[in-house]
């Protein structure tokens, strides 16, 4: 299934933009190229198709790049899926609408003549089709397990100050769930800080509703003259800020964020301040400033013209306080444990790892704590500041009477830039010079999946280790590494935001071997032959991913270690999609039978039901052929591993060349039968010249 990011797509972006499409040749339909073992494509489709990306950012972009020669396809490319796909094929009940965005975008984009040739290029080859698209536009079961993944969807990640009354957590944990459209990730409460951190997704419109009822309920359950709390705040709903996740701009959540903070203010008569990306005035970017002299200091605060709140009264509502409202990245909530209960060594790391760092000071030499140090002045008797050691970290340091321990609290506004992993090896030695020990770490909240996989992979590789591992291996890797099951153990379908996000349901993959055995001898058509190639392809890979790995680990091929830990994490990678694509053939065979059940008693209706059609039998076309694609990689693979794999396991390479081998035969002729109903004959030939190309292709493998 299809996994990513809006930081994911749009780090592919820019370093597929930066190559200048090098690599992006002009039979670009490939997407892999055996001879020099590179991608041939941008790889950016399945980032459109579910809205990570759109085309007109996209070009936008590509626009500004000066050596327009060597993207020109990839302009072209842009331009033709603008032109012949989006609304038409899927909704041809909105032909004017389609008509009306396409003519919209093409007058935008098209008052610079260099590009006249592109335009032209999509108006002749119009019916050309990327497989690449194809594939991921088709991939039903992406869409069924990723449910926002055709729509906007902004994560929001509000703080209630209320920690202890479970009634009042669970009455906004509700207002929240209720919302149609919501899907509530986690309800994380914290005894000591008094305060709860919810996070949730959904569209613009129901993020609007259920913003406003828990904001709403939070004025009505939590009296903040009556509240007290470790971590600052300033209101019942002390802060909620919107995420933009996929399909939707931050140019949207601010508008967005507008919208809520104007109807908090004038129904609740709650004083509303805008911070970060939404903010009005740069002096209140900063959250922190927003919320110093917290609630205590609220009221003067108010009184004060320069912190007139953005929306809502200037006169403080005792009951209810203000409320920070705004659009930001996506922020890791990240502890790290301490075995001492001093808040000053805490804090101590704390300073040295934020970006803001600290004040310098002279050190006490009776003492490893900086703190404790005289601070160094500048003539003028400021302080002279010295710079943290990550950027966009934010730290404090904290003692948690529950935990009976002292605590570094982090927040990472850019993961990728700061990892996680970087950050806790870091804590750890400012730890040990200051004679504690850093035991663990706990996140607040949800955390990206592939902020683990890099932590993972970072500590494989510190331990020498083999790369070509399980997704679920690196998970456990970076967990124990990362001490996080310290406090409590570390549930990974909770805590990773891909994970939570999957919807419940029965898929042929969570059956064990014998169930899954059974359900393709059932009468039923599907399962079938189509799953059971990908399965083949599936096992060869896996049997790859394992002579690597025995490669690897014996001394007498450390050589090798380099090549076969690439072997394996390719070897994984086809596993898992390969894997995904035995139930995406049987959504696929599915597809066709909903669409032929299809009402078309109406011109309409009859049209929607041939466009359905269509669509249905180029995905259960699709799926197959990349099945076979993928097989043809595994046996690839095969190849290396039989010259300079470990030779006691050279027939477990057999088998996987057999199994990847079968799997191709299997996926090529479902491909070819589901061809007889498909009605485009340019595209029946297209598909079948294809096959023979890769045919070719297997037999220089052989």
């Amino acid at each position: 299934m299809f996994q990513s990011s809006l930081r994911e797509a749009q780090a592919l972006q820019d370093s597929f933009l930066s190559k200048t499409g090098s690599y992006y040749r002009d039979n670009r339909n490939y997407s892999y190229d055996f001879t020099n073992n590179r991608n041939t494509t941008s790889l950016l489709s399945p980032y459109i198709r579910y809205r990570l990306l759109s085309e007109e950012d996209i070009i936008k972009k590509t626009l500004s790049i000066n050596s327009f020669t060597k993207i020109e396809k990839f302009i072209q490319e842009i331009y033709w899926r603008t032109y012949w796909k989006g609304w038409l094929e899927h909704r041809p009940e909105v032909y004017d609408d389609y008509l009306t965005q396409k003519n919209k975008l093409l007058q935008n984009l098209s008052n610079t003549s260099k590009y006249q040739k592109a335009i032209n290029f999509y108006k002749k080859h119009g019916a050309y089709v990327s497989k690449e698209w194809q594939i991921a536009q088709m991939d039903e079961l992406s869409i069924k397990n990723f449910p926002g993944c055709r729509m906007k969807l902004i994560e929001c990640v509000p703080n209630f100050s209320e920690g202890l009354n479970n009634e009042v957590i669970s009455s906004i944990a509700r207002s929240i769930e209720d919302v149609e459209g919501i899907s509530l990730l986690d309800v994380d409460p914290g005894r000591d800080t008094n305060r709860t951190v919810v996070t949730f997704v959904g569209p613009p419109d129901a993020v609007k509703e259920a913003a406003f009822q828990s904001i709403k309920i939070a004025s009505e359950l939590i009296d903040m003259s009556k509240h007290k709390g470790a971590h600052p705040r300033m209101g019942a709903t002390d802060v909620f800020p919107l995420i933009p996740i996929s399909g939707v701009s931050i140019e949207e959540c601010i508008d967005l964020s507008h919208e809520i903070g104007q109807r908090v203010a004038n129904e609740l008569n709650i004083s509303v301040y805008l911070y970060e990306k939404s903010a009005t005035n740069s002096k209140r970017s900063n959250l922190a400033d927003i919320r110093a002299g917290e609630y205590e200091g609220l009221s003067k605060k108010l009184k004060d013209p320069k912190w007139k709140p953005d929306y809502g009264p200037s006169e403080l509502n005792h009951k209810a306080g203000a409320t920070a409202i705004g659009v930001r990245n996506f922020l890791v909530a990240y502890n790290i444990n301490l075995n001492t209960k001093d808040q000053r060594l805490a804090t101590d790391i704390a300073f040295e790892l934020r970006e803001k760092g600290r004040s310098k000071r002279k050190p006490n030499p009776a003492s490893p704590n900086l703190l404790d140090g005289e601070i160094v002045r500048n003539d003028d008797g400021s302080p002279v500041k010295i710079k943290g050691m990550f950027k966009d970290v934010k730290a404090v340091g904290w003692y948690i009477e529950d935990y009976n321990r002292a605590q570094i609290s982090i927040n990472f506004n850019n993961y990728k830039e700061s990892s996680i992993h970087d950050v806790f090896d870091a804590a750890c030695e400012l730890a040990m010079k200051r004679g504690v020990r850093v035991t663990g770490s706990e996140l607040v909240g949800l955390i990206p999946l592939d902020a683990l996989i890099m932590a993972g992979r970072f500590y494989l590789k510190k331990q020498n280790s083999s790369l070509g591992v399980s997704e679920k291996e690196i998970i456990e890797v970076a967990v124990q590494s990362l001490g996080l099951n310290d406090l409590e153990k570390f549930n990974p379908t909770k805590k990773i935001i891909e994970y939570a996000m999957r919807s419940e349901g029965d898929k042929l993959v969570d059956l064990s071997t014998s169930e899954l055995i059974d359900e393709i001898s059932t009468n039923s058509p599907a399962p079938g032959g189509g799953s059971v190639s990908a399965l083949l392809g599936s096992l060869g890979a896996s049997l790859c991913s394992m002579v690597a790995s025995l490669t690897f680990q014996k001394k007498d091929y450390i050589h090798l270690r380099e090549e076969m830990s690439e072997l394996g994490v390719e070897a994984q990678s086809l596993k898992e999609r390969l894997t995904c694509l035995i139930d995406e053939d049987t959504n696929a065979f599915n597809s066709i039978m909903l669409s032929n059940k299809l009402p078309s008693a109406t011109n309409k209706e009859k049209k929607i039901k041939n466009v359905s059609i269509k669509n249905a039998y180029q995905l259960a076309i699709d799926i197959p052929y990349e099945v076979a694609s993928l097989c043809l990689k595994v046996l690839q693979l095969c190849a290396p591993l039989t010259k300079k794999g470990n030779p006691n396991s050279i027939s477990d390479v057999g088998v996987a060349c057999e199994s990847a081998l079968a799997g191709f035969r299997g996926a090529s002729m479902n491909v070819m039968i589901n061809l007889s109903g498909f009605g485009d004959k340019n595209y029946q030939t297209k598909m079948k010249q294809y096959f023979q190309d890769l045919a070719r292709l297997l037999h220089s493998t052989q």
